[in-house]
């Protein structure tokens, strides 16, 4: 029996442009709960933002005629974050305890490990061994800047160097007994408002960065207190 060769559908004139029509609306439906881009979200307000966690990448154009001063580059889609990340200013940086290690991953800082030379700290990014006090740390600081403000660390003078020195240990601990309380220990040994605070102060930076100088006076003649603020 002889069989004949199936040839492909063709379509003439009209017929042609209403399937090409048919073919472009399918490519095209507008689907109002998910119009925005990968790692995008509609917020509160009916915008497509990054999702948690996400920063976003910005479209490969160029801005000539701003409509405003603020205006910037529109976002094309969003990506996440990598591991022991957080956003800040719609960038991926290291969480606090973690620093920038071999490749851009974060790895997690030596700051503040004990030490009993410079040898102990070589491998982190705290080489500097300090002594008595048995800390990583580092050295060459020029002001509270380039210390770790989420460890409260503050930059201070020594004979041998301004290095980055570490809170008092057990300042801001919870205590009950009011005044010298031995749960305080030896470097914040004053209980008051429920913490431990380092008494003696003189002037702000005799405190941790994230403390003040406060004159207690009115209510304990000659007393002061590093606090987190004053009463």
């Amino acid at each position: 029996m002889s069989t004949r060769e199936r040839r492909p559908l063709m379509c003439v004139g009209a017929a042609c442009l209403v399937a090409a029509a048919v073919a472009a609306a399918a490519s095209c439906l507008y689907d109002p709960k998910d119009r925005c881009s990968a790692g995008e979200q509609l917020d509160e307000n009916d915008v497509c933002v990054c999702l948690p966690d996400y920063v976003p990448v910005k479209r490969d154009i160029t801005v000539i005629a701003p409509a405003t001063t603020t205006e910037q580059v529109p976002t094309a889609y969003c990506v996440p974050c990598g591991e022991n990340q957080v956003v800040s200013n719609e960038t991926c940086v290291c969480k606090s305890g973690y620093v920038a290690g071999p490749g851009g991953a974060c790895i997690a800082s030596n700051l503040g490990t004990t030490c009993a030379s410079d040898a102990d700290c070589a491998a982190g990014d705290a080489k500097f061994c300090r002594l008595p006090e048995g800390y990583c740390t580092s050295q060459g600081c020029t002001s509270n800047a380039d210390c770790s403000k989420d460890a409260d660390y503050g930059c201070v003078d020594d004979p041998a160097g301004k290095y980055c020195k570490r809170p008092p240990l057990k300042q801001g601990a919870p205590c009950t007994t009011q005044g010298m309380d031995p749960v305080c220990g030896d470097e914040a040994p004053i209980c008051a408002l429920g913490q431990c605070n380092v008494i003696g102060c003189t002037v702000d930076t005799d405190c941790s960065p994230s403390r003040k100088c406060c004159d207690l006076s009115r209510f304990s003649p000659g007393v002061t207190l590093c606090l987190a603020s004053c009463p």
